[in-house]
């Protein structure tokens, strides 16, 4: 990972960070009875996207720098800008939720809608790349079609995700998109992670 890229995750994290607490306080301090359900939604939401991004971004980082490995250009490339692609689209859908939360966006369902078909989208391209990535090389290399096969189910698993997401944005109710994204996030991650500990080369 270039030295620029981990400055921006860093500050992305950083700044996302501040601003969830910043709305978390704020939120609190207009609670007068028992927090709601939709309070702690809300909260989880904003404070969600910097554990995505710094999660996402701390296992990229420990996969590539595993020992006996060396990651191919064009996988290189696709990993940093992935990393950098959703930087962007973690800032810039927390500060919208942000902004929605404290009143200074209207919550307008076209505007809702449209960020969750965006979001779902993001998940397709970055599936349908990860799938055309080529395997690394060194003496703890997988063999190449285990890798082959293992890229195709990560990438048919993103795409997949994307159409849910992107389904959703259409047909389900507003209040309970957030869900949808969230789970759907998770079983793909968990499809990654079992794919990846797959591919591994298993010891002789």
């Amino acid at each position: 990972m270039s030295r620029t890229l981990k400055l921006v995750l860093t500050a992305a994290v950083v700044e996302m960070l501040l601003l969830a607490i910043a709305v978390a306080a704020w939120r609190w301090h207009g609670v007068t009875d028992a927090p709601s359900g939709g309070w702690y939604l809300g909260t989880f939401g904003a404070f969600f996207m910097p554990f995505w991004l710094a999660t996402g971004a701390w296992l990229e980082t420990r996969k590539m720098a595993r020992p006996g490995l060396t990651a191919a250009p064009d996988t290189r490339r696709y990993n940093e800008i992935t990393l950098m692609a959703s930087a962007a689209l973690a800032v810039g859908v927390q500060a919208w939720m942000a902004g929605s939360i404290v009143g200074f966006i209207p919550k307008d369902s076209i505007q809702i809608r449209a960020i969750e078909a965006l979001t779902g989208v993001f998940f397709m391209v970055v599936g349908n790349f990860a799938a055309k990535t080529s395997p690394p090389t060194g003496p703890r290399a997988p063999d190449a079609a285990v890798w082959t096969r293992g890229m195709l189910r990560i990438g048919w698993a993103g795409v997949a995700a994307g159409l849910v997401i992107l389904m959703a944005a259409i047909t389900v109710d507003i209040d309970q998109m957030a869900w949808a994204i969230f789970g759907v996030t998770g079983l793909f991650a968990t499809v990654v992670l079992l794919q990846q500990r797959a591919m591994r080369r298993k010891p002789a």
